[in-house]
């Protein structure tokens, strides 16, 4: 169950610095594989990292659920079996009042975590360290762009995942870096003439 919980806890993480507000529903879906598992603790670490990143107060295992009702939010879980290339998937799904957010994420082998889907766009990231999320257009010169501006900073890109829309002309990036992005790097970053946005977060 271990590689689950870990799992489910850095999407909902990722999901909170994703959705900004007004949230109304959490949806969980376990798609493939789970072998004699008991999912609600998974379903239960995903709430507790999304929300631990909304409240004051601390959020564990004991009350998120509780504090999620508190808040409004619905909670839903489902399960099926077929998950296509991959043995097993969760998907979690966050409504809010201004948009909808898709994470899916997976196990590879026995506890290597993947975050393979961010709303449209296939990718593979390790969820885990100092992360920027950059929207670009899918044009030559668009990465280099990218990398020689952070290089100026000395500020080292310790791995990158692109995922491409697969009927448009956009990508979305995962940078992972050794240190922090500043804000004002990511400013000029965002200043490039391809790029769209850049967030960052820690995970």
């Amino acid at each position: 169950l271990k590689p689950f919980l870990y799992l489910s806890e850095k999407m909902g993480i990722l999901q909170s610095q994703i959705t900004k507000s007004g949230i109304r529903e959490v949806n969980i879906e376990y798609i493939g594989k789970f072998p004699d598992l008991d999912l609600k603790h998974v379903t239960v670490a995903a709430i507790k990292g999304f929300l631990s990143q909304f409240v004051q107060h601390e959020v564990n295992a004991v009350n998120a659920i509780s504090m999620a009702n508190q808040m409004g939010i619905k909670i839903s879980e489902s399960t099926s079996k077929e998950a296509g290339n991959f043995l097993n998937l969760i998907r979690l799904t966050i409504v809010s009042d201004k948009d909808t957010n898709i994470l899916e994420g997976t196990i590879f082998g026995k506890d290597d975590a993947r975050i393979v889907r961010i709303n449209k766009f296939r990718l593979e990231v390790i969820p885990e360290g100092y992360l920027g999320l950059i929207h670009n257009v899918d044009r030559p010169g668009s990465i280099g762009q990218m990398g020689a501006t952070l290089g100026r900073y000395k500020i080292n890109i310790a791995r990158m995942m692109v995922g491409r829309e697969d009927d448009g002309d956009r990508n979305i990036i995962f940078l992972k870096t050794d240190t922090p992005v500043p804000p004002e790097v990511v400013k000029e970053i965002e200043d490039l003439e391809l790029v769209i946005s850049m967030t960052t977060f820690e995970l």
